[in-house]
Order: structure tokens, then C-alpha cells, then sequence
């Protein structure tokens, strides 16, 4: 099982179209290796298939990559994907994942993007790609941002801002760059997080000392937590709302089913933190002094498998490919089984991946 990618520079083509610069025609090498480590980080083989790679401009006058997939001399899959030039990488991972989702039936999602923020630069919400290749500015707040969440597509992005005398709840649209207020408070907010349709916000709001989950919709907002714990860190996903409960100095995982149904996930005597999930998977941290340690339950037969320690971790989030994790000067990649998949020397205190709810 093999696959072969051939970059082609249409001659034809170049000559045909003398606006196309040295530059542009360069291109290709690089979309061409993205492509390759997209398929490499997913240990994936294909058949003797070619696939074949165009880069001309399009009628708009933006680059135009083309990509053809031939068995047999015959064209069974041809497509194009139009793009400006600082975001060619999103153009290589889209069609990488329009070539992987040709084989394998199912896209892995490597056009997701992934926000964070840098403690240097606290008012300012970066976007990359899961490699952390492609940093580029997505929203400047006036104040520094504290929390954020994206939605599982990447219209979206909620996040808290932090003034000296109160704190807001915003809403941020990539698409129409509308940037609305959705809740104000003099007390802490945090940890927001989108319904899987995105017409629900969670976040966490401080009652009087104890940290509640609230919900808001259709411009109304109620408090979902009841009794005596506090209630940190809601993650939407596909199965309900999972969330950390803190009671009788212990932490249980605890998920909201659509229904409203609540079921206990984890008991721990370590605080967790962060719990969010994969497939049948649910990755969370457990701190215990000053170490922090990523954990793996596995939801069907309740396994539990220890991953890796940190002495500083920062932030976390899951990714497609498996948990990222930041600690004070270094970010890093590990797939599922706690093998290091990348690392880069990064400081980087939140992490949202778009789709890993």
C-alpha cells in the first residue's frame, strides 16, 4: 500500500498565465510537504493511487490549488481550493483532508483551527493549525482575556474579559467579525463553552465564594448547579455536558445529559481539571501538590491509564490527533497513548481547540 504525490508546475499553464511569480510557483514544494506530514501524522497508507497537484490563480485572481486523484490513467477525484497566500497551509489541509476522507471515508478535521494565547500578549486571541505552524492574529481585545472557548465549528469563539471593576462574556463571529456582549458580571466568570448547535453558552459564574455552571440562550441566562459543590470547567460534548464537581474534598467528573439526567464519570481524592473527550476516551489532569499528571479513562470499561507528569503544565485541550499540553516555556503533542508526537519551546497559558468538544 503505497501513495505517491506528484507536484506538477503545468508549463502551459505558467506561460499562460504571466501575472504567476517565481514565488507563487514555489508554493507547490511546500503545499506538497504539508500534505505529506498531514499524512504522516496520522500513520496513513494509501493504494497505488497518483495524486496530482496544479497551482494556477483563479478567475478572482486569488491562487487556485488543484488537486486530481487518478487510477488507471482515469480522474476519479478532482478538486480545487481557492485561497490567499498567507493561508496557503489551510489550503494544504484542506486538501489533505479531502484526499484522506476520499480513502478512508471519514476527514480527520486538520483545517480545524486551534486558538490560544500568549501570557505576553494577553489581550490577543491567536489561531494556528494543530502543528502550531501557522500563528496568526484572530481577535484583539481592550483588556486582557482570561478564558476563551471555540465552537465546534469556527464561526464562533466565546471568551471573558477581565476590567478592573467587573468582568464580560463575549462573542466573537470569524465569518461577520460581530463582537457581542452576551453576560456582565462583578463576579468571576469563566470556562465558557458552546452547545454542539451553538445556540447555548455554559460558563462558570462565582456565587458568594462557590463557582456555579449557568447556561445562557436566546438572550436569557439561568443557573444549571445546584446544592453545595462547586461546579469548574464545562466541556460540551456530543454525549452532554461534562463538567468537575468539587465536594467533601474530593473531584468527581460529572456529565449533564441532554435530558438533564446527571451521571458521576470519576471519583478522585487529587483535584482534576480540565476533563474533555475523544471517541470512547475522556483525558483529563489530576494535580496532587505541584505536579500535574494526564490521565486516560477509558469510558467502556473504566480503565484508567496514567500518561505523562508535568511539574508545570499551563494549559490543556484534546486535539484530533491526541492532548496538547503547555507547560511555562514548552508546548507539546501526544497521541493517545502518551507518546510524544511534537514539541516546541512556547509559552502559551489557554488553549481551544475548534471541533474537540
Amino acid at each position: 500500500m503505497k501513495y505517491l504525490i506528484i507536484m506538477t508546475a503545468f508549463i502551459q499553464c505558467v506561460f499562460a498565465m504571466p501575472t504567476m511569480t517565481h514565488s507563487q510557483k514555489e508554493d507547490l514544494p511546500e503545499i506538497k510537504k504539508m500534505i505529506l506530514k498531514d499524512f504522516e501524522a496520522l500513520n496513513l497508507s494509501f493504494d497505488s493511487s497518483h495524486i496530482y497537484l496544479d497551482r494556477t490563480k483563479s478567475t478572482s485572481g486569488y491562487p487556485k490549488l488543484t488537486m486530481k486523484i487518478k487510477q488507471d490513467d482515469q480522474v476519479i477525484l478532482e478538486e480545487s481550493f481557492v485561497y490567499r497566500s498567507k493561508m496557503r497551509a489551510w489550503a494544504a489541509h484542506a486538501c489533505a483532508d479531502r484526499i484522506i476522507g476520499h480513502f478512508n471515508q471519514v476527514s480527520p478535521g486538520f483545517t480545524r483551527r486551534l486558538a490560544f494565547i500568549d501570557p505576553d500578549h494577553p489581550t490577543i486571541i491567536m489561531q494556528t493549525d494543530v502543528f502550531f505552524n501557522t500563528p496568526m492574529v484572530l481577535f484583539e481585545a481592550p483588556v486582557p482575556i482570561i478564558a476563551l472557548g471555540w465552537s465546534n465549528q469556527a464561526s464562533l469563539i466565546a471568551f471573558v474579559l477581565k476590567y478592573n471593576d467587573h468582568y464580560e462574556l463575549r462573542s466573537f463571529n470569524q465569518k461577520t467579525k460581530e463582537n457581542s456582549l452576551i453576560f456582565k458580571s462583578k463576579q468571576p466568570l469563566g470556562h465558557p463553552t458552546w452547545s454542539m448547535n451553538r445556540q447555548t453558552l455554559f460558563f462558570t459564574q462565582v456565587h458568594h465564594g462557590d463557582s456555579k455552571l449557568m447556561a445562557w440562550s436566546k438572550n436569557r441566562t439561568k443557573s444549571i448547579s445546584f446544592g453545595n459543590s462547586l461546579d469548574l470547567m464545562p466541556t460540551m460534548t456530543t454525549s452532554g455536558l461534562i463538567y468537575v464537581s468539587l465536594k467533601e474534598g474530593q473531584s468527581y467528573i460529572m456529565r449533564r445529559n441532554p435530558d438533564g439526567l446527571i451521571k458521576t464519570l470519576y471519583v478522585s481524592n487529587d483535584l482534576i481539571l480540565e476533563p474533555q473527550q475523544m471517541g470512547q476516551s475522556l483525558f483529563f489532569m489530576t494535580k496532587h501538590d505541584k505536579t500535574s499528571v494526564l490521565n486516560r479513562l477509558d469510558l467502556t470499561s473504566q480503565q484508567l491509564e496514567t500518561l505523562k507528569d508535568f511539574d508545570d503544565a499551563q494549559a490543556f485541550t484534546m486535539t484530533f490527533l491526541g492532548p496538547l499540553v503547555a507547560s511555562k516555556k514548552t508546548i507539546s503533542l501526544f497521541n493517545e497513548h502518551g507518546e510524544l508526537q511534537w514539541k516546541k519551546d512556547m509559552a502559551v497559558n489557554w488553549l481551544s481547540m475548534m471541533g474537540s468538544q
